[in-house]
């Protein structure tokens, strides 16, 4: 059985280059934003959670501090053009696994 890979990050761009390094091992659904992929968490629950930070409505840290109060077991990774460390500490105390930048 194939590991469940949420990607939420509201640059499409983002999702298509994370999707098409990961699809050989993951099953992955994508979201342009926080909030429907919280709202996708009362019917299916991902293995693994790959999410921007800054984006519009809900950003990626209040979506990570939502998850981890009913699923602090789903590793999240967070990803972010805007890297500091108000933000990397944000993600960590969220319960984040890792938090990465996107610079490629």
């Amino acid at each position: 059985m194939t590991s469940k890979l949420w990607i939420i990050d509201d640059e499409e761009s983002i999702r298509t280059i994370c999707k098409s390094a990961l699809e050989q091992d993951f099953d992955i659904e994508m979201f342009p934003n926080a909030s429907e992929a919280l709202l996708a968490l009362n019917t299916s629950v991902p293995d693994l959670i790959i999410t921007d930070i800054k984006m519009p409505g809900m950003n990626g840290i209040d979506f990570l501090n939502k998850v981890s109060v009913k699923h602090p077991d789903i590793p999240t990774i967070v990803i972010t053009a805007h890297t500091d460390i108000e933000n990397a500490l944000s993600a960590f105390k969220g319960g984040a696994f890792d938090y990465l930048s996107k610079t490629i």
